[in-house]
């Protein structure tokens, strides 16, 4: 049986609009994604142009741009994996600005292993 889908309230996925440039920090948590660890991450013009593991972890060419991901994309995955029937989806905003997120966590099957997404945001900064 699948545990019920959850989600935290909030404005629907659709109301971030990612800036034209900005930063934030990622750090991914839980599951097995690309994402693991903790990533500085550069957009301009809707694209990844930067990412910096902070864990120290990943070298050239290892870390490179292309495994990143806007907080548009990491929005998009959630209300995709909505839409795929996972058993969990919740999106936790931040109080100074409702349509940005600041934790997504996906579980596709509450009843599988590494099938989780779990992302917290931090230090946005609008700009580059």
């Amino acid at each position: 049986m699948a545990a019920d889908r959850e989600r935290s309230d909030g404005p629907d996925v659709s109301a971030w609009q990612d800036p034209t440039a900005y930063r934030y920090v990622v750090e991914g948590y839980c599951g097995e994604t690309s994402l693991n660890g903790t990533w500085e991450i550069a957009v301009e013009d809707g694209e990844v142009v930067e990412l910096t593991d902070l864990t120290g972890l990943y070298e050239p060419p290892e870390q490179s741009p292309e495994m990143g991901m806007t907080i548009a994309e990491l929005l998009a995955l959630a209300e995709e994996a909505e839409a795929d029937g996972a058993d969990v989806v919740e999106v936790a905003y931040a109080e100074d600005d409702p349509a940005r997120p600041e934790v997504i966590t996906v579980d596709y099957d509450t009843n599988a292993l590494d099938d989780e997404m779990c992302y917290r945001i931090s230090d946005y900064a609008p700009g580059s």
